[in-house]
């Protein structure tokens, strides 16, 4: 079974991984609720041997209380990532990791090191630019808002 967020969450159809693992059922569910229902089974969904893949704060604390009774990849917390990024660096894909991260949670930390001012700019504006296109943008925003800042390291050319 491969259960997804709707579209309307941010999620997408997956075809070629649904077809590489051969699923039969796809079930357009997400979030705690759908670890709990693919845990137990319900009605219209059937329990399922294993729940891998991210989430949010209330996604881990789902997962914990389902260890034991069915399979799980791990019981993940808030994400914390760190680019360490050189002035070669491209500033669109340092922008694009730190949001598929920061869209997860608010409590998701994510953050760019880098010794370039160009760069750092250059990300600020592409965390901005691609951020308006997100979906869950107020997620992405919240997680950001709290620790991003561009800041440049003395000493460091």
């Amino acid at each position: 079974m491969y259960a997804a967020a709707s579209r309307r969450h941010g999620g997408r159809r997956g075809t070629g991984c649904r077809r590489s693992v051969r699923v039969y059922a796809i079930y357009k569910v997400g979030g705690a609720q759908a670890v709990a229902a693919m845990a137990y089974g319900t009605a219209s969904i059937p329990r399922v041997d294993k729940i891998v893949g991210p989430g949010n704060i209330f996604v881990a604390a789902a997962k914990r209380l389902v260890f034991g009774q069915v399979g799980i990849d791990m019981i993940a917390g808030p994400t914390e990532l760190l680019i360490i990024a050189d002035e070669e660096a491209r500033a669109d894909w340092a922008a694009a990791d730190l949001l598929s991260q920061a869209e997860h949670d608010p409590l998701s930390s994510a953050v760019v090191l880098t010794p370039s001012q160009r760069l750092a700019e250059e990300v600020v504006a592409e965390v901005a630019c691609q951020a308006a296109q997100l979906p869950r943008r107020q997620i992405a925003d919240a997680s950001l808002g709290a620790v991003w800042r561009s800041r440049r390291c003395e000493g460091t050319g």
